[in-house]
């Protein structure tokens, strides 16, 4: 195997790293989510808090898989959802083993995890988007 099959074979592997991070995560969270919390009483309403719940991990797996070409961008971005992806099953299963007393706490709220999730995955995909639009500006036009 040549070197430059060998670089491409890497990236390909951090880009799937990420996805599989990414749907154990969203799997791991859904299903603590369900053990712990009822869904909205509207199945419509249910689905698409569940869809709220996975978008950002979605994101991130397709972010990094349009990257992949990129080294630096995979590893950002794995790291990015190793960091949202730990941060949000810890949060998810301390509400599955604090009291009912507590988890009246508004911190608490199912739906604070991955509305901070999504503010993370925004700021990282919009400062890759800077860094990429400055690197466009540096090329030569031809």
């Amino acid at each position: 195997m040549s070197e430059a099959s060998d670089r491409t074979a890497s990236r390909s592997h951090r880009a799937s790293a990420v996805l599989a991070i990414c749907a154990l995560a969203a799997a791991g969270e859904t299903a603590l989510l369900l053990a712990d919390a009822k869904l909205p009483d509207p199945l419509l309403a249910g689905l698409a808090f569940l869809a709220f719940l996975i978008g950002p991990f979605a994101f991130l797996a397709l972010a990094a898989w349009r990257r992949r070409a990129i080294p630096a961008r995979v590893t950002s971005l794995l790291i990015v959802s190793l960091i949202v992806a730990s941060l949000g099953l810890t949060a998810f299963a301390l509400r599955t083993v604090v009291s009912a007393e507590v988890q009246k706490n508004p911190a608490l709220n199912p739906a604070v995890v991955p509305l901070l999730q999504w503010l993370v995955v925004l700021a990282i995909w919009f400062r890759i988007n800077a860094i990429e639009a400055r690197e466009k500006r540096r090329q030569p036009s031809r």
